[in-house]
């Protein structure tokens, strides 16, 4: 090597995702508080992965500390890279049908239940963008 320092990519960041439905076929959303670049942003629930966990571990933590609900089951429905400016992340987008309580904000985010067809109502992370026309066209 003659003293030029490689670009070294930044790492990926794991995240787990929740697509939590209720009775009723509308789908939980939060706002960001998080002081960052998107705070104020909607997003579905979730959070990074630990070394140490699998996407499932991981959602039903995240999802736990987040809303307090306690996940029975979880199902895959994609995962993707997507690339922000400050950040690279890794998502894994899980269905959640089965769960117990009622979803309150634990982190002082605010919640709402949507319609599928009125997510683009709403200032959602860019990320999500893709998963909710997937949702559309699986779900209507």
């Amino acid at each position: 090597m003659s003293g030029s320092m490689q670009n070294i990519e930044p790492e990926r960041i794991p995240v787990a995702v929740g697509l939590v439905f209720d009775s009723e076929n509308k789908i939980l959303i939060g706002q960001r508080t998080k002081p960052d670049a998107y705070e104020g942003k909607w997003e579905f629930p979730g959070g990074k992965i630990e070394p140490f966990e699998s996407a499932d571990e991981a959602l039903c933590r995240e999802l736990w500390e987040e809303i307090g609900i306690s996940v029975n089951q979880t199902n895959h429905f994609m995962t993707f890279d997507y690339d922000y400016p400050d950040r690279k992340v890794l998502l894994y987008f899980r269905l959640v049908n089965c769960y117990e309580g009622s979803p309150i904000a634990r982190e002082q985010q605010k919640l709402r239940w949507v319609q599928l067809s009125r997510l683009g109502e709403f200032d959602m992370l860019e990320a999500s963008f893709s998963v909710i026309e997937a949702l559309v066209k699986r779900y209507g």
